[in-house]
C-alpha cells in the first residue's frame, strides 16, 4: 500500500489533472499557490515560488521533501482560511469531473492506510464524501506537507544521529506588540513604507490604509522571529566559553550583502528586496550552526538583516541619493 506522503498525493492528482501542462513541477506549483500567494512568499525575481523540474523528480522519486517555506506557512490561518476556495477554484476545476470519484478513493485509501493518530484520521475520512471533496483533499494537503516524503538512507540515518545531539528549535512568533528590542528595524521599515507613500509620517496606524504595506511588514517580522529562534536557541547549545555562533553567522550574513546594500538604487524599497534576496543566497558556513543543525534556511538569513540594522551595521533602507 502506498503510503500518506506528499509524492502520493501529487501523483494521486495527477491521475486525474486534465490541464496544461500535465508535469510533475507544474502540479507541485499550483498545489505550492495556496501558500505562496495567499502570504506572498517570493522564489526566484519576483515570482511566487516555483517548483523546478529537477526538485519536482526529486520530490517524487522520495529524496527531497517539499519547500521548507511552503512546509511552514502552511498552518498560518490566513492559508487555512482561504484553502478550501482555493482547491475549489484552482485544483478541482483542473480535474476531470468524471475521475472525482477516483481521486476521492485514492486519497481515502491513502489516509486509511496511514500512520496518522486516530483522532485525526477519524477527522480527515469523514470528510471524504463527493460534496466535500475539496475540504478533504485541503486538509489532505495540509498533513502530507508535514509528513516527511523523503525515503531514509544510510547517510540520513547519519545525519539524524549528528541532529540528535541538538535540541529541536522552538520557532517563535512575532507577538502581536512589537517588543521594544524590534524599534530599530521596525523604524527603518517604516521609512521604506513613508518614501513609498510620499509622507513624512507613516505609523503602524497607516496599515489600514495600506494593507499591502502591513502584509510586508508581518513578512519582515516572521523574518527577524526566525532569525530570533536561532538566537535563542545557541544559547541552550554551545558553551558560554566558546565563540557566539549567531555572531558568526550574522558576520557571514554581512559579508554576503554589504556590497549589495551599498549599491545605488531607486528606492529604500529596491534596496530592501535586494538585499533580502541576496541574504537569502548567502552561503554560512564558518557557523556551527550551519554545520552541525537544520536551523538555518532562508527566513533565518533574511531575518539576520534586520539584526543587523538593529546593530546600526546596516543604516536602514533609504538612503541620501534614494
Amino acid at each position: 500500500m502506498a503510503d500518506f506522503i506528499f509524492a502520493e498525493y501529487v501523483k494521486a492528482i495527477k491521475n486525474v489533472w486534465k490541464g496544461k501542462p500535465r508535469s510533475n513541477e507544474h502540479i507541485i506549483t499550483e498545489l505550492y499557490g495556496v501558500v505562496s500567494k495567499t502570504m506572498e512568499l517570493d522564489g526566484k525575481g519576483d515570482f511566487y515560488i516555483e517548483c523546478s523540474k529537477t526538485r519536482a523528480s526529486e520530490i517524487m522519486q522520495r529524496k527531497a521533501n517539499p519547500h521548507e517555506d511552503i512546509k511552514r506557512f502552511s498552518q498560518e490561518p490566513l492559508v487555512r482560511q482561504d484553502i478550501v476556495q482555493f482547491f475549489e477554484r484552482e485544483i478541482l476545476v483542473e480535474t476531470y469531473p468524471s475521475k472525482q470519484e477516483e481521486l476521492l478513493f485514492a486519497m481515502k485509501g491513502l489516509v486509511e492506510g496511514s500512520d496518522v493518530f486516530e483522532q485525526r484520521k477519524s477527522k480527515l475520512l469523514s470528510l471524504a464524501t463527493t460534496s466535500s471533496l475539496a475540504q478533504f483533499l485541503a486538509e489532505c494537503y495540509l498533513e502530507v506537507l508535514l509528513r516527511d516524503n523523503k525515503m531514509p538512507t544510510d547517510s540520513d540515518k547519519s545525519d539524524e544521529q549528528q541532529l540528535s545531539r541538538f535540541p529541536k528549535l522552538n520557532h517563535l512568533s512575532p507577538p502581536e506588540v512589537p517588543a521594544e528590542k524590534e524599534r530599530r528595524y521596525i523604524d527603518a521599515l517604516m521609512g521604506v513604507y513613508s518614501e513609498a507613500e510620499g509622507t513624512d509620517c507613516f505609523t503602524v496606524d497607516s496599515f489600514t490604509a495600506h494593507p499591502k504595506h502591513k502584509r510586508h511588514f508581518d513578512r519582515m517580522r516572521r523574518d527577524y522571529y526566525a532569525a530570533e529562534s536561532v538566537h535563542r536557541g545557541t544559547r541552550d547549545v554551545f558553551d558560554e566559553n566558546e565563540e557566539d555562533q549567531f555572531e558568526v553567522f550574522e558576520e557571514e550574513v554581512y559579508e554576503g550583502v554589504v556590497d549589495t546594500y551599498e549599491d545605488e538604487y531607486d528606492s529604500g524599497m529596491a534596496r530592501l528586496r535586494e538585499v533580502l534576496k541576496q541574504a537569502s543566497q548567502v552561503s554560512v558556513q564558518r557557523s556551527w550552526l550551519s554545520r552541525d543543525t537544520d536551523w538555518i534556511g532562508a527566513a533565518q538569513k533574511k531575518g539576520a538583516c534586520h539584526f543587523l540594522v538593529n546593530d546600526g551595521r546596516l543604516e536602514g533602507w533609504v538612503g541620501s541619493d534614494d
